[in-house]
């Protein structure tokens, strides 16, 4: 029979000892009803039920409230008792009667991942000591990563802010400081918006069948609107950057999925172009003209051509920099390492490297020095007594100079071979530092008056394992002829650089004087 006992028996009950034996006999399963048995932690346990809280098991810590923790977690999940680390990029926005936090990102996975934000703060006069956390109290608390909170109007806020893990624990540490940072409730005046730039713009959102717009605004006449479905209309825009788009049209030229064209391309009857999305151009009739055409390759072309820009030119046997085979013919090769023209294994040649070197059969000139590499290459009979006057060089960064004086009545025909050398490597923009969009412009200069520029170059980026992307200049050669009347004369090369200052090039000039 079953034990529906709920209680112990009264001590001053008939036979309470044996009673109570009776009770525990039952509690134990070693009488009465095995349903009436007593359920222990353990058999829980070792049934594979549950699991019991490992800081239960050696007697740990009270929990919140000075409460004892629980001997089984809910879900069966131990609490993770880590604290969250000090909130990151933790900002405050003020208008006139709200403030807006700013944290994040929020990435941490202690304590099961974050809960909340807790946003403390303390009220500043302006006088007198200027407060710190222990002055603080609760303001407010959220979650995501931006909250927005109403505040006494022109008052000055000192704010902190602590993480809050799924456990319960808060952030060690406050972030804002000894002191906090400022938030000044009141107007957003000019000093405000001076400082306001657009990493401290954050999204909003525009719910569909809303919309923002001017003041002024009169559909299809005057001032903007952007509706909450993507829509929008805009007197005109400038961008500065990329648009995407699949479809429409602008001035007249039409935007399709795969291609742009004039509204009036027709390739039957030769008329308007087409531009499609696997790079073919076409002009049924029309012609092109640029400053610059930059292409892979070039067939079947007839043109006139003034300054190219390109990577390299070759033709013949050249695959690159290097020199054929033998007997493969000769050629030429035009490009950032130097020219070659003829073939070395042929014994026909001539080899002018980027850093202004010059080699052919029996001769070569090597860091503005000229060598006779072949046996009674000059004599009395092929030279001018005082043809060749004199060989400058010099070296410096970003500028090098050479002097020359020209004797009267004289004229003397100078050859000038100016290195503008690969730069040293900057890291990308920093702190709004632009060196990816600097500019290298680089001229040669005779008494102070530029008499040549090399055409402008552009940064050329590269990836380090340790530093990340970095950008360098590329090195650069130019060759000017000058005639030069009698008198003293400085020969200047120079580089320049136009919105990052800090980059530097080695640069080279070399001065090959002549007179008859």
């Amino acid at each position: 029979m079953s034990d529906n006992r709920l209680d112990l028996p009264s001590v001053n009950a008939p036979n309470f000892l044996q009673r109570v034996r009776e009770t525990l006999q039952v509690y134990l399963g070693s009488q009465g009803d095995k349903l009436d048995r007593g359920l222990r932690l353990r058999d829980l346990t070792e049934a594979g039920i549950v699991d019991p809280n490992k800081t239960y098991m050696v007697g740990g810590a009270a929990g919140p409230g000075g409460r004892p923790r629980p001997p089984i977690a809910p879900g069966g999940v131990y609490p993770d008792l880590t604290p969250p680390p000090t909130p990151t990029g933790f900002e405050a926005f003020t208008s006139t009667v709200n403030i807006q936090v700013v944290v994040g990102p929020i990435t941490y996975r202690a304590g099961h991942g974050h809960a909340k934000t807790i946003i403390y703060g303390a009220v500043y006069a302006g006088t007198g000591p200027e407060p710190t956390f222990s002055d603080a109290v609760v303001l407010t608390e959220f979650q995501g990563d931006v909250f927005a909170f109403p505040v006494d109007p022109a008052t000055n806020y000192r704010l902190w802010a602590k993480w809050v893990t799924k456990d319960g624990v808060l952030s060690a540490s406050p972030a804002g400081g000894t002191h906090g940072i400022t938030a000044q409730a009141g107007l957003l005046d000019d000093q405000h918006i001076a400082f306001l730039t657009a990493s401290k713009i954050r999204t909003g959102v525009i719910s569909v069948g809303e919309h923002i717009s001017s003041a002024n605004y009169v559909a299809g006449t005057s001032g903007w609107r952007i509706n909450g479905d993507g829509q929008a209309e805009f007197a005109g825009v400038v961008v500065r950057g990329e648009i995407y788009a699949t479809s429409g049209e602008i001035g007249g030229l039409i935007i399709d999925t795969h291609e742009i064209r004039s509204t009036n391309y027709n390739a039957g009857t030769g008329v308007g172009f087409r531009l499609a999305d696997d790079g073919t151009l076409n002009i049924p009739n029309g012609s092109v003209t640029a400053a610059k055409i930059n292409v892979t390759s070039l067939s079947a072309v007839s043109a006139t051509l003034g300054n190219v820009s390109t990577g390299s030119v070759r033709n013949g046997p050249f695959a690159g920099y290097g020199w054929p085979a033998a007997g493969a013919g000769p050629g030429f090769y035009l490009g950032p390492e130097g020219f070659l023209i003829g073939n070395f294994n042929d014994g026909k040649y001539v080899q002018i490297s980027a850093n202004g070197n010059i080699f052919m059969p029996g001769m070569r000139v090597e860091d503005g020095v000229l060598y006779f590499q072949q046996a009674n290459a000059i004599d009395t009979n092929n030279i001018i007594i005082g043809a060749v006057t004199i060989g400058l060089s010099a070296t410096g960064t970003d500028d090098a100079s050479v002097f020359l004086t020209v004797p009267p009545g004289e004229t003397w025909n100078i050859l000038v071979v100016a290195s503008f050398g690969q730069s040293n490597n900057a890291t990308a923009s920093v702190g709004g530092t632009p060196a990816e969009q600097c500019v290298r412009t680089s001229t040669v200069a005779v008494d102070g008056v530029v008499v040549d520029t090399l055409p402008l170059q552009v940064t050329t980026n590269a990836l380090s394992p340790i530093f990340g992307v970095y950008y360098y200049f590329q090195q650069a050669s130019d060759y000017k002829a000058l005639t030069l009347t009698a008198g003293f004369h400085a020969i200047n090369a120079h580089c320049d650089y136009d919105t990052y200052p800090l980059y530097d090039s080695p640069v080279s000039i070399i001065g090959f004087a002549f007179k008859r």
